[in-house]
């Protein structure tokens, strides 16, 4: 499966730890305000490197959700408060920051977290059987998709479905290819009213490209080369499929890079480095420019445009998707924050039930705060801080368990993983854990809903069917002898 590599890990300590003298530097050449943030990146730093050093001595196949989510609250609370040191962060039109000081206190809290995860981790990543005697389910098994030919036409007529829910007619699927106004974006699209068709298309399309990529897989067993058409027909099935959820781009760039890497663990391709890194930089940079885009769009409902050269450009992204504490900081500098808003950020994402619960979330007020209006909200509260405002530090801790249980079943559940829908699952699962940090409960719930689910069932299904039929098997074995 994805397997971790001590190497790598260890360089991401020393990174870690050479970022702890520029941090150094940094405070000592700035003023008293932004040297505040030194402190807790620091820490945050040391954190990181122990981190790192830890999983590398780990005994096992695979870490990649443990990997990941120490690279994302590094990003988060280590070399985003560098940027801010060494560039700083320009100001957003129609939206406040929070003090320093209040921003201090924000990355503090997030050092408690991480440092809870990290303690707690120490158990969940034990392993009683040393990697060497882990056999990779890859290797010496024989290709299946994990579902059948009929499951996948199913799954291309309710994706085709959803579509035409969300593109009713000619001029809408039009508008949606020549974007030129940010409403053109919206999830319910210009011709369908909210209700029981956007619910319905909102669940369905998804499942289009999910068939697209399993023909993909099925041409590849049954002649042994790569269908060059399939995948421009998946590229083009996943813009108007996952793009028009507001041209999201966890939503669009994630399943679409689960869809690569799952191609290359289930089929055990050799890759190189070179390309990995390649690869990255590619899709970083596709980040950057939807980002980019998208802001030009809503920039007249008050989102972000950045200015400057190109870098500076991309470091004002990182900083805004990092989730700089200048931006949440706004919260401690205000007077009053409402109890209970975990409950409804929980529910707010589920089908049905979940639009009398939206109003009170998190999400709601954090954006209530930024903008002074009920209007916007365009930006997510952080997962961990959401609970310790609702609940303090015993909160917080609560959480920081119930992350690395859900991480050691992710761990479980891709260790375990065959088929190729179920390694397409759990790759989506690690890719959206793993964010946790930077994403807020109700946008990682959701993604879970419309993403996640319908792969992580079918997987389930398959291993079901895999566990009677090596019943059925062994029971006739068992007669004959």
């Amino acid at each position: 499966m994805i397997r971790k590599t001590s190497a790598s890990l260890l360089v991401l300590s020393l990174i870690a730890l050479l970022l702890l003298a520029f941090l150094y530097v940094g405070a000592s050449a700035k003023g008293d305000q932004e040297s505040r943030l030194a402190g807790p990146a620091i820490v945050h730093a040391t954190l990181s490197a122990l981190y790192f050093m830890r999983l590398a001595r780990v005994k096992s196949r695979s870490t990649a959700v443990w990997t990941f989510f120490g690279a994302f609250e590094f990003l988060r609370g280590s070399v985003v408060p560098l940027l801010i040191l060494y560039v700083g962060q320009d100001p957003v039109p129609y939206r406040d920051y929070g003090s320093y000081s209040s921003a201090e206190k924000v990355l503090w809290v997030g050092v408690i977290y991480f440092a809870a995860v990290f303690l707690f981790s120490f158990f969940a990543m034990r392993s009683k059987t040393p990697s060497s005697k882990l056999t990779s389910p890859v290797g010496g098994r024989s290709l299946r998709t994990g579902v059948t030919d009929r499951v996948i036409v199913i799954l291309m007529c309710l994706g085709i479905v959803g579509l035409v829910l969300r593109f009713p007619s000619v001029d809408s699927l039009w508008s949606f290819v020549t974007i030129e106004d940010y409403r053109v974006l919206q999830s319910a699209g210009q011709d369908v009213q909210s209700g029981i068709a956007q619910l319905t298309s909102n669940l369905l399309r998804p499942m289009l490209p999910l068939a697209i990529a399993l023909l993909l897989v099925r041409r590849r067993e049954k002649s042994g080369k790569l269908s060059f058409l399939l995948i421009i027909v998946l590229l083009i099935v996943s813009y108007f499929s996952l793009g028009s959820y507001g041209l999201n781009r966890a939503t669009l760039l994630i399943p679409l890079v689960g869809v690569l890497a799952s191609y290359i663990i289930y089929f055990d391709i050799e890759i190189k480095f070179r390309r990995i890194v390649w690869v990255s930089l590619l899709a970083g940079l596709a980040f950057i420019q939807i980002g980019s885009f998208r802001s030009e769009l809503f920039a007249p409902s008050g989102a972000y445009v950045a200015e400057g050269s190109w870098l500076r450009t991309t470091v004002q992204t990182v900083l805004l998707y990092g989730q700089s504490p200048l931006q949440t900081a706004i919260i401690f500098d205000g007077s009053y924050w409402p109890g209970g808003t975990v409950i409804a950020s929980i529910l707010s994402p589920i089908p049905g039930i979940g639009e009398v619960w939206r109003n009170d979330t998190g999400t709601a007020f954090y954006n209530q705060l930024i903008y002074g209006n009920s209007l916007t909200r365009d930006q997510i509260l952080l997962s961990w801080l959401e609970v310790f405002l609702s609940s303090n530090i015993v909160g917080l801790l609560l959480f920081a368990v119930i992350l690395v249980v859900a991480f050691k079943i992710v761990q479980v559940i891709h260790d375990r993983a065959s088929s190729f829908v179920s390694i397409y699952a759990s790759v989506l699962l690690i890719a959206f854990a793993s964010q946790v940090s930077i994403t807020s409960i109700n946008a990682f719930i959701q993604s879970f809903i419309y993403l996640v689910l319908v792969p992580l069932s079918l997987s389930f299904l398959d291993g079901a069917r895999s566990d009677k039929h090596a019943t059925l098997v062994l029971g006739r074995s068992s007669d004959c002898g």
